[in-house]
């Protein structure tokens, strides 16, 4: 069957940011389309790029933003729990990171977990 995404299915792209949430504990059906692609764009634009390294990067955060906390921790352990949430804060105080863009791109979609939203006081303005 043909995609209207490609040829012959999802993008490399796409199944690597798809890789990368899963990697994390997120299964893929839970991540809307329209967050992928927005990852993939945002990545084209670092000087990194689109790469298994940067979209697990990535994975990792969605998987933290959308979850929450304690099913993230179940599925990752403490060490990258600490590690995603101090993302996260750093995020908030630059303000304009990558990091910063996928933490809004989760408010804005509607899919960022209720406890982190209260946790760092999140609102999409």
């Amino acid at each position: 069957m043909v995609s209207l995404f490609g040829l012959f299915g999802r993008s490399r792209e796409v199944r690597l940011i798809e890789d990368g949430v899963r990697a994390h504990g997120l299964h893929k059906a839970l991540v809307p389309d329209a967050v992928k692609f927005t990852v993939v764009r945002l990545l084209k634009e670092t000087p990194e790029g689109v790469s298994p390294e940067s979209t697990h990067r990535a994975g990792e955060l969605l998987a933290w933003c959308m979850l929450g906390e304690d099913e993230f921790t179940e599925n990752n352990g403490t060490v990258s729990a600490r590690h995603a949430d101090a993302r996260v804060a750093e995020a908030i105080e630059s303000g304009d990171s990558l990091d910063a863009q996928l933490v809004l791109l989760t408010l804005q979609a509607k899919v960022c977990h209720p406890a982190i939203i209260d946790r760092y006081d999140l609102s999409a303005e």
